[in-house]
């Protein structure tokens, strides 16, 4: 507000000052045109006259300068007046859209932090259900892991004096495919759980991505559905076989003491 006001006491200052070289100029006119009419002056006092007409017409010559060169300056502060404001519109604008960038962001990363809950829970559920076993299994075979569930059935075919090379076969495939869906499962947890452990760094770098929506998708997928239960219908399964095979195995070995009971009494029986 002072600058405007200061701009228009600078103008109307310039103004009477052209206003009063420009008389100033008028009478100096005067004064020649009487002079000529006249009779002649002293040279002293013409000398004086010419110099102060000289000065007039300089101080005219200046002021008429400064004039433009405040016209000049006034338009140039009104363009950088202009621009400045269309700058502070320009960041105003660009602020606003960062905002609105940053709390997008923020609910991003807040989706992925539920979706890595989410996922840490899953996979500690599909451990529990991996680790758990049957509790229809004898209490001394459910408490070992499948490693040591393998190595006794394998040692216990090992030490089988006389056995039926069709049910061993059998046992052993039985085992090895066991095996393999197991490392398969083992394969995907740590998968998940690489995936799990980068998930933070995406959040960091730019999360570009909603991951609420991916899971829910992908929970929703036919395909994925159909694979979970194929999953656990496979190892339903194998879990089925495994029983049937040692409930199998079992009935083998008792068959097989009986029948060598038998034959001990037959050749203690026998003449010799």
């Amino acid at each position: 507000m002072s600058r405007v006001l200061c701009d228009s006491q600078v103008s109307v200052d310039l103004e009477m000052l052209c206003e009063i070289s420009q008389r100033l100029a008028d009478s100096w006119k005067g004064v020649d045109e009487g002079c000529e009419a006249s009779e002649p002056i002293e040279p002293n006092l013409r000398d004086a006259l010419e110099i102060n007409r000289r000065r007039a017409r300089k101080l005219v010559a200046t002021l008429r300068r400064r004039t433009r060169q405040r016209n000049e300056l006034r338009k140039q502060a009104k363009q950088v007046g202009c621009s400045t404001s269309d700058a502070v519109e320009v960041k105003k604008a660009k602020l606003k859209q960062l905002l609105h960038e940053l709390d997008s962001v923020q609910r991003r990363c807040s989706e992925l932090l539920q979706t890595n809950e989410a996922l840490a829970a899953e996979i500690a559920s599909q451990r529990k259900r991996l680790a758990s076993f049957d509790e229809s299994v004898a209490p001394s075979v459910a408490s070992m892991t499948w490693e040591e569930r393998k190595r006794l059935i394998l040692d216990q075919l090992e030490r089988e004096d006389a056995y039926d090379p069709r049910q061993r076969t059998k046992l052993v495939d039985v085992v090895a495919e066991t095996d393999r869906v197991v490392k398969d499962r083992d394969r995907e947890i740590a998968e998940l759980r690489e995936l799990l452990r980068q998930r933070p760094g995406s959040i960091e770098s730019q999360a570009v991505v909603g991951a609420a929506a991916i899971a829910e998708l992908l929970d929703a997928a036919p395909l994925i559905q159909e694979e979970r239960e194929m999953l656990r219908l496979l190892k339903d399964d194998w879990e089925e076989r495994i029983r049937q095979s040692e409930i199998e195995f079992s009935l083998e070995r008792a068959k097989l003491a009986r029948e060598r009971h038998r034959l001990q009494q037959a050749g203690e029986t026998c003449p010799a």
